[in-house]
């Protein structure tokens, strides 16, 4: 899709993303013609931007609804300083921001990565930089220069572009199995007291303190799938016959009955889940 603007006067010319022959004369001519220009919608959104001389200093651009504001336009910080109607990026740092295809929310200090690789990295600094956009029309090949967000690592680690990163979110706990869980995650919950397992799916930050005592809440166990649950369950059952107990114990084989059941619940009771 594209939209073109009139600069002289209010009015605007837009096409959809599949147009005809026709249209396809008329969207070239307005792309050579200088007295109109085209509409690059912006894939982001800045959320707040941040004082150079004073970084705790965090400016939002303000709510009119909010009656305990001063002021209804503009932007504005927790101390009262208002700057209106939009902050220069050179003296008021870019410290957060949305990107609008998922509404993800990028801040200073974050951890995040590029999407095609494991590393991770500190978010350092968020720049408005001219991107090269191929444009296709008719099987030929255009460039234009759009606006994007580059967002650039810590020290000497480089960046990548706004569209090719996501956050790095730190998980809640490492399960029994080996797996970081994540907000959002499958997660089940073993009962060594009875075995029964729980499918408390998906996981919430309320884990930490709800519904089985936290984490390291005794007699229960956690499991990112319930095969590996199951797993568990089955390598370290309580479930030992006379016959495994003589197998041990060979001198207990002729003992009388109640002797035998003693010494099998003292054995099976150093097995547990």
């Amino acid at each position: 899709m594209k939209k073109f603007k009139h600069k002289t006067q209010d009015n605007t010319v837009e096409f959809g993303d599949f147009i005809n022959t026709r249209d396809k004369i008329l969207m070239r001519e307005l792309e050579s013609n200088p007295i109109w220009k085209e509409i690059i919608e912006e894939g982001y959104e800045i959320l707040s931007y941040q004082s150079l001389d004073n970084p705790k200093r965090i400016f939002r651009k303000n709510n009119p609804l909010n009656k305990t504001l001063k002021y209804v336009s503009g932007w504005y910080c927790d101390q009262g300083t208002h700057v209106d109607p939009k902050p220069d990026t050179i003296t008021y740092p870019i410290h957060s921001i949305e990107r609008l295809s998922d509404g993800e929310v990028f801040e200073l200090g974050a951890t995040a990565k590029t999407k095609t690789s494991i590393g991770t990295h500190i978010i350092r600094s968020f720049q408005i930089q001219t991107k090269l956009k191929s444009i296709g029309i008719d099987g030929v090949v255009f460039y234009k220069g759009v606006d994007e967000i580059w967002v650039e690592w810590d020290k000497d680690s480089g960046g990548n572009w706004l569209d090719k990163i996501e956050i790095v979110k730190d998980p809640i706990f490492t399960s029994e199995d080996g797996v970081e869980i994540f907000t959002g995650n499958d997660l089940f919950i073993l009962s060594c007291n009875n075995g029964s397992i729980t499918d408390i799916s998906p996981v919430s930050e309320e884990l930490k303190t709800h519904p089985f005592k936290g984490v390291n809440g005794e007699g229960f166990k956690y499991f990112s799938t319930k095969k590996a649950t199951e797993n568990y369950v089955l390598m370290n059952r309580v479930s030992l016959s006379l016959n495994d107990v003589f197998k041990i114990y060979p001198k207990y084989k002729n003992k009388e009955p109640k002797t035998l059941t003693n010494h099998a619940q003292k054995l099976i009771g150093r097995v547990k889940l």
